[in-house]
């Protein structure tokens, strides 16, 4: 088992790397609620680092809707594509992308959200990482899509920001204007 494990952490690390795609994961459901769960417990604790508006009651409706919906519109879009098959694989990937890029976020959000809130300007470099990891967020996730769909990099970065900014404006008329999704 140990092996096994060792192996998926080998497979996930390669995704991240952009040196494979989801289809080098196993095709389970039961990987994949694993790792919904991780990444909502993990996605938890990081909004509680970051200090969000709102308690925890909003914050666990924001992150069960925000779920829901990467989850229906991945299956609506590879069904349109004739592709869902894929979803399993692509969900497990993006969601493990997610959870393994998320703990980096906390030390370089804590400080920007800081300054930000101390209406201070944050320092350079810690802008220049932040947005490194922004970028390297979207092509990993990019990446996902670029495979599942067979799709080139511009579409994939493209379909992944229509879901961020779909996801970002339904919760926004479903929670006001506060909502933001991790």
């Amino acid at each position: 088992m140990l092996a096994n494990l060792r192996a998926l952490f080998g497979v996930v690390v390669d995704i991240v790397l952009l040196r494979r795609g989801p289809e080098h994961l196993p095709a389970s459901p039961v990987l994949l609620a694993i790792v919904i769960g991780l990444y909502a417990v993990a996605s938890m604790l990081v909004s509680r680092t970051l200090g969000p508006a709102g308690g925890t009651g909003q914050l666990l409706m924001l992150l069960v809707f925000e779920i829901a919906v990467t989850l229906a519109w991945y299956r609506v879009a590879l069904q349109l594509a004739g592709k869902a098959e894929r979803f399993v694989q692509s969900m497990s990937a993006m969601f493990l992308v997610n959870l393994v890029l998320l703990p980096l976020i906390i030390p370089i959000a804590d400080p920007l959200v800081a300054q930000m809130q101390a209406q201070q300007d944050p320092p350079t470099l810690l802008k220049l990482i932040a947005f490194a990891l922004f970028a390297w967020w979207i092509a990993a996730n990019g990446n996902v899509i670029k495979v599942t769909f067979e799709w080139p990099w511009f579409a994939a970065i493209l379909m992944l920001l229509a879901q961020k900014f779909s996801l970002s404006m339904a919760a926004a008329i479903m929670f006001g204007k506060a909502a933001a999704p991790t």
